[in-house]
């Protein structure tokens, strides 16, 4: 990893503060499996119900849910982190010893605490944004 200047390293430790959990989202792109690890995970609303993810660019994942229009999104237990750091490894083949085809035809985390199937549809009543920090305090 590279150094971080003085404020990216505030940065980093100011997010890295705020608790929040780890999902794996997964889908299928061409028939193969794809998952990977994030927690950039939110609920947006109860009507209609929704979620938001945030995927990176470039990876099998993002490709996956852009072709499928559909994703699994597993909250994972406490107790998971070898699932966690299986599904985090980019690039890394699809980590099957830990997932399952459910009879809907999404692949599930073994045991997760939860998993919403999710369609992929533009909301025309939420827009969502990205915001550069102006400062920290």
């Amino acid at each position: 990893m590279a150094t971080l200047s003085h404020e990216a390293r505030a940065f980093r430790d100011t997010v890295g503060a705020f608790a929040t959990g780890v999902t794996v989202v997964t889908t299928t792109h061409g028939g193969a499996p794809q998952g990977m690890t994030l927690n950039s995970f939110t609920s947006v609303s109860l009507d209609p119900l929704l979620v938001l993810v945030s995927l990176a660019h470039g990876t099998r994942t993002l490709d996956g849910v852009k072709a499928s229009r559909k994703m699994a999104v597993n909250i994972l237990h406490r107790r998971q982190q070898d699932q966690a750091l299986a599904f985090a490894q980019r690039g890394a083949e699809f980590p099957a010893e830990h997932a399952v085809l459910d009879p809907h035809g999404f692949y599930s985390v073994r045991h997760a605490l939860a998993i919403m199937r999710c369609d992929i549809f533009r909301s025309e009543e939420h827009t969502s944004e990205l915001q550069s920090p102006m400062y920290l305090v």
